[in-house]
């Protein structure tokens, strides 16, 4: 199982696709059955492109991150290998990334084995080229998280990102099956250990991002009491992160 990915080239509105179809195509951003044909997805994320280049690591890794979590199917069980190597190393932080290597490698193959739904029947082999292919990706994250070959979490994560991540909460059916948009979701630690895994912070940082979000976004709102709560009125399409 591979993540190999590099930032495509453009001019105008096209975009060089070439090696990474299958990829794409599993990330739900180009048709299964034509390949050369973005889904609605696709169009908003080569909008965000267009304006703004920068943003192609953090907003592929968010979508690796959570196409899984989005589409559960055969197709996304590579998302899910992603997001779980990101947690891996996410609970091993601050650690060296190529010592952490096997291990990792054995917990994720461990988790796949204990999962019970049929996409997990062969999830793919991860190997230390698995990992070396994720890390040439994670390693263009800005903030950063690997440093002279240390793998750390970071205290900021981009507004964007941030919003984002708590729309693909709100998304997904797996870990919040009857959540909607305008509902209250409380912090709980299920809740913080997904979106630290997804923007690679640290959990004790996340209501100060999520307070600053919502300063700049309306669409989110955070309670503070004897718990955290947080509420989405509306969905966030990758186009809005422009």
């Amino acid at each position: 199982m591979e993540f190999n990915l590099t930032r495509p080239s453009k001019t105008d509105r096209e975009v060089d696709t070439k090696g990474m179809l299958t990829t794409l195509t599993n990330l739900g951003l180009v048709e299964e059955n034509n390949r050369q044909q973005l889904t609605e997805l696709g169009e908003e994320f080569i909008d965000v492109l267009i304006y703004n280049e920068d943003a192609f690591f953090d907003l592929f890794h968010l979508l690796y991150s959570t196409a899984y979590y989005r589409n559960p199917s055969s197709n996304t069980g590579i998302s899910w290998s992603y997001f779980q190597i990101s947690d891996a190393y996410r609970r091993r932080a601050p650690t060296n990334f190529a010592d952490a290597r096997q291990e990792v490698i054995e917990e994720v193959m461990n988790r796949a084995d204990r999962m019970e739904s049929p996409i997990f029947n062969d999830p793919g082999p991860l190997s230390k080229r698995s990992l070396n292919s994720y890390k040439r990706f994670v390693e263009k994250l800005v903030p950063p998280v690997l440093k002279d070959g240390t793998f750390d979490l970071r205290s900021f994560a981009k507004n964007e990102l941030v919003i984002a991540a708590v729309d693909s909460l709100y998304r997904s059916d797996i870990l919040f099956k009857t959540l909607r948009y305008g509902d209250r979701l409380e912090l709980s630690n299920e809740s913080r250990e997904f979106l630290s895994t997804v923007l690679l912070v640290y959990e004790d940082d996340l209501p100060e991002l999520l307070e600053h979000t919502a300063s700049m976004d309306g669409r989110l709102s955070i309670e503070s009491d004897y718990s955290i709560r947080i509420r989405l009125t509306e969905e966030v399409n990758i186009d809005d992160l422009a």
